[in-house]
């Protein structure tokens, strides 16, 4: 028999669960979108006080009810409870408020699904492959885990605030329960056991019926320690975010050790649940059950997703970041035609691609649906992603010229394509054409006279002070360098030509080849290392582009794995 999965609840939240380089594109995805929500890390170490000012306050009154409920109730009715400015100012608060703790909830939610999926490919693995899965499993755990930790410290800021529009005296009323006839009391899920139904229903009634219901009795007996840990530890929660105005977000993260142990044990409990309740109760040598079990992994992210169109629309974004999470899985078509050619692409931390179409600027999901697009003058080149900012290289003169009377900046934008600033890069005198950023500096590219024997390379710093010009000694291209991407400790250029020509350099910019091979119309590579590199076709006055997944080849520099 497999060993258990609740092992210890501390190793599965620990940092080390997540070192692991060899995590689905999809699981990487979600903790790199999670890691991005900016709020409060429990990342420091917990002040030394924190548990005697926990225990003091756990003295105080359990709401029997979530914090929310109690938020709602007096709104509706502020006319008894409230002053005017307190009630406009109350509203105010929960409408400002209600965006980002939808979102969070209904991401929660999306994350929920995805180890539930997981779970439910334990039944059918094999022994040498469950190490890995398990820490797979974990891992999202622990990723579902930190989204509720910042859902959790998001809710507490709200009621924080709202208590801190009271009044003492309603303070104190509000403590001693003197409102809570105003409220529509609920303590949230009641935690109850519940492996022997989820199991039946996904695969009809068990082959082995004794042994699945002896086993299922075992484990309601053994959830009761479990659920009873949880509901205190939710206890606990309630009590130390109930009109509790002075309560830190620092002395909440220390909490959270205690209580996210415990729901990773319930959770993990469930996980083993379905395990093993349905390799003791069912025949794995029939086809027809084995089809079943391997067919829930993918049930189980289906009804997350149509929960995500039904309901939980705020989480649908997060959704197609970690279905699309796998970028060679296919072309990425970008939504749309354009009027003029596509120039480059970039791509950020959380998947979304940005696309230049010399007059268009748009930015895609990570499966090319169009998020948004502005126009811009002509002509917007190649671009690139540098924290929370896009960088485009712009030039208004003309290219390629011998007297250099290019009119060469970058523009820079933020994630949603609002226009910050300009900066002048007059130092690229035949045209600035595209750029990339390496180890804190920006690197611009772009046009070359036909008199001219070597490409150039204009390195700037953060603030775009120029550096340094580099020359890469390629011989004549057309046109100079039309796309730059910095990927995987080598600098990747495209150029135009018949045939279209691929430049690979070191960091330093030694010419390491020189390639047939057409990226000129943008490369880039996703967080996980893989390159994608772009078509651009032009067809009746107007234009298109797509992404295809490449791999590095001796012979051509790159190949398309489409």
């Amino acid at each position: 028999m497999n060993a258990p999965l609740a092992l210890t609840a501390t190793w599965i939240l620990s940092a080390a669960c997540l070192a692991d380089t060899a995590a689905p594109p999809s699981l990487r995805a979600a903790k790199r979108h999670v890691n991005s929500i900016p709020i409060h890390s429990t990342t420091e170490l917990p002040h030394k006080t924190h548990t005697r000012e926990i225990n003091a306050l756990l003295s105080g009154r359990d709401p029997e009810s979530t914090t929310a409920s109690y938020l709602h109730g007096i709104r509706r009715h502020a006319g008894k409870l409230l002053k005017p400015e307190q009630a406009r100012r109350w509203n105010e608060l929960l409408e400002e408020r209600q965006p980002l703790l939808q979102r969070l909830h209904d991401e929660r939610n999306v994350l929920r699904g995805y180890f539930f999926a997981k779970a439910w490919e334990l039944p059918l693995t094999e022994a040498e492959e469950r190490p890995r899965l398990e820490h797979e499993l974990r891992a999202w755990l622990k990723v579902w885990l930190d989204i509720t930790y910042k859902e959790r410290i998001a809710k507490h800021r709200l009621c924080r605030d709202a208590w801190r529009l009271l009044s003492a005296d309603q303070l104190n009323a509000l403590q001693r329960g003197d409102w809570d006839a105003y409220v529509r009391k609920s303590t949230g899920h009641a935690r109850a056991y519940f492996g022997d139904r989820v199991v039946a229903r996904a695969l009809g009634k068990p082959d082995r019926q004794a042994a699945f219901e002896d086993l299922s009795n075992q484990f309601a007996d053994e959830h009761k320690g479990v659920q009873a840990n949880l509901l205190d530890a939710e206890r606990r929660w309630r009590i130390l975010t109930f009109a509790q105005p002075a309560v830190s977000d620092d002395l909440l993260a220390f909490e959270w050790n205690h209580t996210s142990e415990a729901l990773a044990s319930f959770f993990l409990n469930q996980a083993e649940h379905i395990d093993r309740l349905t390799r003791a109760g069912y025949d794995h040598g029939s086809a027809t059950i084995r089809e079943r079990i391997a067919a829930q992994p993918g049930k189980t992210l289906q009804e997350t997703a149509s929960k995500v169109k039904s309901k939980l629309t705020a989480g649908a974004a997060l959704l197609a970041k970690l279905q699309a999470a796998k970028f060679p899985a296919a072309r990425i078509p970008c939504e749309g035609d354009f009027r003029h050619h596509l120039q480059g692409v970039a791509i950020d931390a959380a998947g979304d691609i940005y696309w230049s179409f010399t007059t268009t600027l748009i930015k895609t999901d990570p499966r090319g649906r169009k998020l948004r697009a502005i126009e811009v003058p002509n002509h917007h080149g190649d671009l690139c992603v540098a924290g929370e900012r896009v960088y485009v290289a712009v030039n208004f003169g003309p290219f390629n010229q011998p007297e250099g009377t290019a009119d060469s900046w970058v523009y820079i934008y933020n994630l949603e394509l609002k226009l910050l600033a300009k900066r002048r890069t007059p130092e690229v005198v035949y045209g600035a054409g595209g750029m990339d950023f390496h180890d804190g500096r920006f690197f611009v590219i772009g046009g070359l006279p036909a008199s001219h024997e070597s490409n150039y390379v204009y390195e700037y710093d953060r603030q775009f002070h120029f550096q340094k010009r580099h020359e890469i000694k390629s011989g004549q291209t057309l046109l100079g360098i039309q796309t730059a991407a910095f990927i995987d400790g080598k600098w990747w250029f495209g150029c135009y030509g018949n045939p279209r020509e691929l430049l690979i350099t070191d960091k330093d910019f030694n010419l390491l080849g020189k390639h047939v091979f057409d990226c000129a119309y943008g490369i880039a590579a996703t967080m996980e290392g893989q390159i994608l590199v772009a078509e651009g076709p032009c067809a009746n006055g107007r234009c298109s582009g797509t992404l295809v997944p490449a791999t590095p080849n001796p012979e051509s520099g790159l190949r398309k794995l489409d």
